[in-house]
């Protein structure tokens, strides 16, 4: 099986990076100071997906200056699927999250309405999850890893991933027929 790329990308400051430590297992990060991802940063694991077979995958955590735009093609090229982390108590990111949708736009997305704390983890975050109408179709997982709902959340990201499994047999089948 070839390796499965998925693009974490959003907004700074959204918590991109601690969900990918979160998702790749290294949970020794959260509730560090922020040091933002300077361009990208890759983060590699494995995942059993309703088979005995691991599936090898990269995050590829996106840092959310545009100042590296010019970089972005390159990091698109080969990826099976997008995570947009936006975190819903910051009105800015809601009006950016669109923005990055349409750069890093692909049809196995998944977004994370990030909490980045148990404080900002209430009803009125939850309220402020409703995104614009062209990602109306797109999942939304209201996180916060203070107290993370871990079968949510990784029920949510092996389906992403069993989807990029199932589109890239698809596609080697389709270069043998």
């Amino acid at each position: 099986m070839d390796v499965i790329k998925i693009v974490v990308a959003g907004p700074s400051r959204s918590g991109k990076t601690c969900i990918v430590n979160y998702l790749s297992g290294f949970n020794s990060f959260l509730g560090s100071e922020y040091r933002p991802t300077i361009g990208l940063r890759i983060s590699e694991l494995e995942r059993e997906i309703s088979t005995t077979e691991k599936i090898p995958i990269e995050l590829w955590d996106v840092g959310g200056d545009r100042n590296f735009e010019n970089c972005w093609p390159a990091i698109i090229k080969d990826m099976a699927g997008c995570i947009l982390v936006y975190n819903p108590s910051n009105v800015n990111h809601l009006k950016e999250i669109e923005f990055w949708y349409k750069t890093f736009k692909s049809d196995n997305c998944l977004v994370f309405a990030h909490c980045l704390s148990s404080e900002e983890y209430t009803k009125e975050s939850m309220n402020n999850t409703k995104l614009p109408k062209t990602l109306s179709k797109i999942p939304v997982l209201t996180t916060n890893l203070d107290t993370p709902d871990r079968d949510k959340i990784f029920g949510s990201f092996d389906k992403l991933i069993a989807v990029a499994v199932k589109e890239s047999k698809d596609a080697i089948e389709n270069t043998v027929l």
